[in-house]
């Protein structure tokens, strides 16, 4: 237990007739003060402690572990020697070598036994923010939460309790709030996410506890993430990059797994790990997003199916997984970041830019779709937004077309997947080159006739790199 006099502590102590007895003592000195931290000689006494423990502070240590060993000796771990009660104090420690064990007084004859209660929980003091965030740990805003959110939350005020446990939250500002997220200015997403929380926290405080009669950070500019207003960092994958990564990650990796996934579904990584393989293999995907729990409707191409039967085919642990792109061993989906780790390496092998990562996918669907026609409220059907306004903030490219569906993803090669007509994998490498090279006397549509459709493709020449 904490008291607010600087230098002094408070310990709670259980007494043998099961009453509870609040202790205070000198940190410097261990002496034993007054019970009533009130008292005009309570100060005094701390004041003239004080004073000691200044001029002299290796005496003041000294006399500090006397005392411990005199009250250790004596087991009694709530009074110092000159203030012993041996009637009514219980013992904490064991005694000494050679020193008498205490025994509880014992009780009248008939005389109920008194009930025994917990350890005394510290009073956190009135209106400060260590209050704030345990009232708020405790509520129904709270648990009812995400799981992933109440880690998030959690961690944020692991960061701030620290700094402003015993600060009053009526006397916070927005000038504060500065000063606290000054020191992660090298992460401005941390950043944002603190003073997201606090926000929260603050409004909590206001609507439900009615501390303080507004939040002082609304209203407040938030902190930009770098490069956010810049075109060259917030933009679609070009169709050369995609061509780039495709060469650089044949099939059988789950980089290019989820390449493929995230360029018809638009999905978050959280999401894509959700997908069901069932779904892509049936010719239309088919998730509730975790975020706003849209139903997100995708059409499946040839390059996804392919990607799909060949990371299967190279990963036989996750041949028989629920989800596409593979299981833990406990069976839940893999963790968004192993999804971001495994696509960082391969987007180097692509030699990809700062902003060509896996979130670009996300503005590539969104811009893809609005180049082939469709309509703002289409298209956050398929990126997964509540809104159209934001899917016309994916799309940076603007032009005219004539017709709408997913049918118009062939235009860029992307051939629209139906069961049961799935023709065999493209020539990669040296083939590639070479078909290219030799004069080709049929057209496309009689070559494309003559794929074996109904034969399963082989798929173990496709395993590349994990």
């Amino acid at each position: 237990m904490k008291v607010r006099i600087k230098g002094v502590y408070a310990a709670a102590r259980r007494l043998a007739n099961g009453q509870i007895r609040i202790y205070h003592y000198h940190r410097a000195t261990g002496t034993r003060l007054p019970d009533d931290p009130e008292a005009p000689a309570f100060l005094e006494q701390v004041l003239a402690l004080n004073r000691l423990a200044k001029q002299d502070p290796q005496a003041a240590r000294a006399a500090a572990r006397q005392r411990r060993r005199a009250r250790v000796a004596r087991g009694d771990a709530s009074a110092t020697p000159d203030t012993a009660t041996p009637d009514t104090a219980r013992p904490h420690q064991v005694p000494a070598s050679g020193a008498p064990a205490r025994v509880a007084p014992a009780l009248p004859e008939g005389a109920a036994t008194p009930a025994t209660t917990g350890p005394v929980k510290p009073k956190l003091p009135d209106g400060s923010f260590k209050l704030l965030f345990d009232r708020f740990k405790r509520s129904t805003e709270f648990t009812h939460l995400k799981e992933s959110t109440q880690k998030e939350y959690a961690r944020h005020i692991r960061h701030l309790e620290p700094v402003l446990g015993l600060h009053p939250v009526a006397a916070f500002t927005a000038d504060l709030m500065d000063r606290l997220v000054a020191k992660f200015e090298e992460h401005p997403t941390l950043q944002k996410a603190i003073r997201r929380t606090m926000s929260v926290l603050l409004g909590y405080a206001v609507r439900i506890l009615k501390w303080i009669p507004f939040n002082p950070l609304l209203g407040v500019q938030k902190v930009g993430r770098r490069g956010r207003h810049e075109a060259s960092e917030r933009q679609p994958l070009s169709e050369p990059a995609i061509a780039r990564f495709r060469t650089a990650n044949p099939y059988g990796s789950r980089a290019r797994l989820a390449h493929e996934l995230g360029l018809v579904s638009a999905l978050r990584r959280e999401d894509l790990a959700k997908v069901p393989a069932e779904t892509i293999e049936a010719g239309e995907i088919t998730i509730r997003t975790g975020k706003a729990g849209i139903l997100v409707v995708a059409p499946v191409t040839e390059h996804l199916v392919l990607a799909l039967r060949a990371f299967r085919a190279c990963h036989p642990e996750h041949a028989n997984s629920y989800y596409a792109l593979g299981a833990q061993k406990n069976g839940k989906p893999i963790h968004k970041r192993t999804i971001s780790r495994e696509y960082e390496e391969a987007a180097k092998r692509a030699n990809f830019g700062e902003h060509e990562r896996l979130h670009a996918l996300r503005y590539t669907a969104a811009t893809r779709l609005f180049e082939l026609g469709l309509h703002y409220d289409d298209i956050a059907e398929v990126t997964g937004h509540a809104m159209a306004a934001m899917a016309r903030h994916y799309c940076k490219l603007r032009r005219d077309a004539h017709k709408r569906g997913g049918e118009k993803l062939e235009a860029y090669g992307d051939k629209l997947y139906r069961p049961g007509r799935l023709p065999g994998p493209a020539p990669s490498g040296a083939a590639a080159a070479e078909t290219r090279r030799r004069p080709t006397t049929t057209s496309a549509r009689e070559a494309k006739a003559s794929l074996p459709f109904g034969r399963p493709s082989p798929l173990r020449p496709l395993c590349g790199r994990r």
